[in-house]
């Protein structure tokens, strides 16, 4: 039998390795299927304006990029319970914090990289389907596009050396 000291470590042990499990599950579903159907077209090809356009146009393809928007949620709540699993057992192991430092870098590295992603793919098209008297303009969201790139790229940098000087 357990001991009631070691039901709780035995407990998160678990459930951050069904997260990374969902978390595996989720990315390796989500990716691979999304480009298999057509993800929405790159933002910076030189005929981005007419093949932007086209695509969000047409409502198939719209509600195709919302559903993998929404299974794309599932990496980030798998994600989240995984890493702050990896991140208290590492720091069980390692007293100085260094590692749990680390896992903190890294998680806040991935989930925004996984926001920065979603934003540049997806993002668009939850606005289109959320204000119904949106007008497109794709000049305008090419630009916001890369506008969003720009400050998501910094806030990832923000997040890492916040969680860098946490332990400090």
């Amino acid at each position: 039998t357990l001991s009631p000291k070691s039901t709780p470590e035995r407990t998160r042990r678990l459930l951050t390795g069904w997260c990374g499990v969902g978390l595996v599950a989720a990315i390796l579903i989500n990716g691979p299927l999304s480009n298999a159907v057509g993800r929405v077209p790159t933002y910076w090809s030189a005929d981005a304006p007419a093949r932007f356009s086209a695509y969000l146009h047409d409502a198939g393809r719209v509600n195709e990029a919302l559903l993998f928007f929404a299974l794309s949620n599932l990496i980030f709540v798998f994600g989240i319970g995984f890493f702050a699993g990896i991140r208290s057992l590492a720091a069980e192991a390692d007293p100085s914090g260094w590692v749990a430092n680390v896992v903190g870098i890294a998680a806040s590295l991935f989930l925004a990289g996984g926001l920065l992603s979603e934003t540049l793919s997806t993002g668009i098209v939850v606005v289109l389907r959320s204000t119904p008297g949106y007008h497109l303009d794709v000049n305008t969201v090419l630009l916001l596009n890369g506008l969003w790139a720009t400050a998501l790229a910094q806030g990832q940098v923000a997040l890492g050396l916040d969680q860098l000087f946490q332990g400090v």
